[in-house]
């Protein structure tokens, strides 16, 4: 995408040119790549099958063994 917006300036600065500032041609131009933009895009071959998705990493919270071990510190002191 970004190279389209840096290299279209200049190809259609050069057609106006060359053309001497027929901007017909320029807007010609820039209507057969639009149009041709969808039409090449229906010969893009995808995979077959789609790749396996990972499972989902879930998040679990740790175990409150802080809660636990205060407890037992707890009952050894009472």
């Amino acid at each position: 995408m970004a190279l389209a917006g840096a290299v279209s300036p200049v190809v259609i600065g050069w057609l106006l040119d060359i053309t001497g500032n027929n901007w017909a041609v320029a807007f010609g131009a820039s209507i057969a790549v639009v149009l041709l933009g969808p039409v090449l895009a229906m010969f893009i071959k995808l995979d077959d099958e789609p790749a396996l998705k990972a499972e989902p990493q879930r998040f679990y919270p740790p175990e409150p063994e802080a809660a636990a071990n205060q407890g037992a510190a707890i009952a050894c002191f009472s």
